[in-house]
């Protein structure tokens, strides 16, 4: 099985969006510490684990939330923080959501899940408080995908 570090430059790379990394709300904005100069687009500065979900855990969230059925693995969850292009050409550091089956074998299949709109920036995926940002990935993942959620420029951390 991959490397967590290894998905994750896989993800950035193969996703190639605008926002993508696995803290909480007091990171929100605390990425001073991390630079973006020169040839910057796609290079992960941090991966952050967020949390465990064991298949019991997630299949009882999906029901809560009107998702009937249930989870085949367990997940962890991991910000993630890389250098990407603003829409001005300026490099910038960009934040997402990356979601990992636990016990999947082989290479994973990659779901790239575009939330919808979001008013706030804690809302995105990468922080787990909205249900759509939280239950997708969940979701996909709990039946074996690799999920790849930025939270686009804007909001998360960047």
């Amino acid at each position: 099985m991959y490397s967590v570090m290894r998905m994750a430059l896989a993800c950035v790379l193969a996703v190639g969006m605008p926002a993508v990394s696995p803290s909480g709300a007091a990171t929100a904005r605390s990425t001073d510490h991390f630079s973006c100069h020169g040839p910057a687009r796609g290079r992960l500065l941090r991966t952050i684990a967020l949390d465990h979900l064991e298949r019991n855990e997630i299949a009882a969230e999906l029901q809560e939330n009107g998702l009937a059925g249930s989870a085949s693995y367990g997940a962890d969850r991991y910000r993630l923080l890389y250098c990407t292009v603003s829409p001005s050409g300026g490099t910038v550091v960009a934040s997402g959501l990356l979601v990992l089956p636990q016990g999947a074998h082989g290479p994973l299949p990659l779901v790239a899940y575009a939330h919808g709109t979001l008013v706030t920036r804690t809302s995105a995926p990468s922080f787990g408080n909205g249900v759509e940002g939280r239950l997708a990935p969940m979701l996909f993942s709990a039946e074996g995908f690799a999920v790849a959620a930025p939270d686009y420029l804007g909001l998360g951390v960047s």
